[in-house]
């Protein structure tokens, strides 16, 4: 007991030693962590700074090709001085054509305009002759109604009649079977006169009932003709009213058609009145156009020797331009290879990452204390994907600036060959001259403003440089600092292993000493009274712990991922050997 007291008490001060030394890595971590702030500020800085170029970049490309659409324009409209007055003609030509066609749509117009006024003067008259039919139907059906309702009354009087007359003779009927009754007793006496007076009453009252019956069926069948006349007429009434919904749709869906007819006629109007306006307009302008374009020949056949001279000025210029474009162009390829290296370095850096990125979950599946790293390596991956975006963004820049160079170079031997062919004008001439010079004065300018991009990026290089510098240090101190962990984690591993082996040692320890107290007093017989069988069943079981021992071994390396749980059994294991 006092060895394992001696033993928890080196445990415990070798888990303070660790605890203050873990204290220690966090201190570093957190070192660690300023010192990568300053860096991400560093390079939102970097950032900040190319976006600011790339946006220039974008202003100057932009300014580029507004001058190169302003020469194309001006081509344009030297191609097209000669071709307007052809145009105006054909036009005017064009435009005579669809104002006939115009009228004849206009007299149509108005011709299905006169045809559908009629329908609808046509259906207005049905319609109201269908109100006229129908007001007398209702008058002649409310007069029905009346005179069925008088009818039914009659009836009721007359079976209510019948019921009392019923009834009399019923009662006459019960007074007949009673003197029937007394004169086969034989006590009452009555003569035959009064017999027959009351056989003759009986006769007169069957042959009113009779009569009644007949004329209650007669009428009964006057009503049903009524009502069947009253459903017909209903029904005719019905069909009435669905033609002139009918009707009253179609009239509301002429009168929309009339509307949009009036407005079309009155837009082809106003058509009409514009073209005229245009048609007025295009011949004054071809009167005037007329005197201009025999100025214009002369001023050609004079401007044309001047304009050979400073072409082949122009030429020779172009070539130079040509030589400038061909070092641009070396250059770029230079720039090219810069980034390729950097694409390749960017590479190395995502591997990197990669194995830190591992390294963290295994620390977070040891440790859950130590997130600042995960952190810190987050924002290092962060600021890793949006160098390779800016690497992008720099490779399609340099492609658009290949692809107008190469416009440039199109549009001016068009132009070239344009002016060869179509033997511009002098104020033309001047013109262009000038923005040639403008175009000079702006490729100084992006040549200058290169150059600054080039500095800037120099710079911005050996930036990366510094910070690339950096991360390795960085990289270092995690490596040391992984293997610190490690070594930790190992010594902890085995300060429990030997604890657990301590423990099991203890347990058996104090079985064996109750099972020995227990044999003291009796409460067990020992079964092997002899030595030397004690001995040989004890060889026997040393020799079953050794077969365990080489069974679990190789258990641990077919199975590596469940190491904890086998070298725990083989520490109790080896326990109990070193105890036998």
């Amino acid at each position: 007991q006092n060895n394992l007291q001696n033993s928890l008490k080196t445990c415990l001060d070798k888990l303070n030693c660790l605890k203050e030394e873990h204290s220690k890595l966090i201190q570093m971590t957190e070192f660690q962590h300023q010192n990568l702030d300053q860096i991400t500020l560093d390079q939102i800085s970097i950032k900040n700074e190319t976006n600011t170029l790339l946006i220039f970049l974008n202003k100057v490309s932009n300014q580029k090709l507004k001058y190169e659409e302003d020469i194309l324009n001006e081509i344009k409209k030297q191609l097209f001085s000669n071709n307007y007055c052809v145009q105006i003609n054909n036009k005017i030509s064009e435009i005579k054509v669809q104002n006939k066609e115009h009228e004849l749509v206009l007299v149509e117009v108005e011709n299905n305009l006169s045809k559908s006024l009629l329908k609808l003067e046509q259906y207005r008259t049905t319609s109201s002759n269908l109100e006229h039919d129908i007001e007398e139907n209702t008058k002649y059906l409310n007069d029905q109604g009346c005179a069925l309702h008088k009818l039914d009354f009659e009836l009721k009087k007359l079976y209510t009649e019948t019921q009392n007359k019923t009834k009399q003779i019923d009662l006459e009927n019960k007074q007949l079977e009673i003197v029937k009754n007394l004169q086969d007793g034989g006590n009452i006496l009555t003569p035959q006169m009064q017999i027959n007076q009351v056989r003759n009453k009986i006769d007169e009252i069957v042959k009113e009932t009779n009569f009644i019956k007949q004329s209650w069926i007669q009428q009964q069948n006057k009503n049903v003709q009524l009502l069947a006349q009253l459903n017909n007429q209903f029904n005719e009434l019905v069909k009435v009213r669905k033609y002139n919904l009918v009707m009253e749709t179609k009239n509301k869906k002429l009168d929309k058609e009339i509307d949009s007819l009036s407005k079309e006629v009155y837009q082809y109007k106003q058509k009409l009145t514009n073209m005229r306006n245009t048609m007025s307009k295009l011949n004054e302008q071809f009167s005037q156009n007329k005197g201009k374009s025999s100025m214009l020949l002369n001023e050609n056949e004079w401007i044309q020797c001047s304009y050979l001279a400073e072409l082949k000025e122009n030429e020779n210029l172009c070539l130079e331009y040509i030589d400038q474009l061909k070092l641009l162009k070396n250059e770029l390829n230079e720039l090219k290879n810069v980034c390729l290296e950097k694409q390749c370095e960017s590479k190395t850096w995502d591997t990197k990452l990669q194995l830190l990125i591992e390294i963290k979950n295994e620390i977070k599946n040891k440790e859950g204390d130590l997130g600042d790293i995960d952190i810190m390596k987050n924002e290092i991956h962060r600021m890793q994907i949006r160098e390779s975006q800016l690497k992008k963004i720099l490779e399609k820049i340099m492609l658009d600036l290949e692809v107008c160079i190469s416009r440039r170079e199109t549009i001016y031997n068009k132009v070239a060959a344009k002016d060869i062919r179509l033997k511009g004008k002098n104020e033309a001439k001047q013109k262009f001259l000038k923005k040639l010079d403008y175009l000079r004065i702006n490729i100084k300018k992006i040549k200058t403003e290169c150059k600054k991009l080039d500095s800037n990026i120099s710079v911005l290089e050996n930036d990366k440089m510094k910070l690339d510098n950096k991360l390795t240090y960085l990289n270092d101190n995690m490596i040391d600092i992984q293997k610190t962990i490690n070594d930790i984690l190992r010594n902890i591993e085995d300060i429990g292993a030997t604890k657990i082996k301590n423990i099991h040692i203890l347990s058996y320890k104090q079985n064996y000493a109750k099972f020995l107290d227990a044999v003291k007093k009796g409460h067990y017989r020992l079964l092997i009274k002899n030595e030397l069988k004690m001995d040989d069943e004890f060889s026997d079981e040393w020799k079953k712990n050794s077969d365990l021992i080489s069974v679990v071994e190789a258990l641990k390396n077919d199975f590596p991922y469940l190491d904890f749980q086998i070298t725990r059994l083989l520490y109790i294991l080896k326990s109990i050997e070193k105890e036998s």
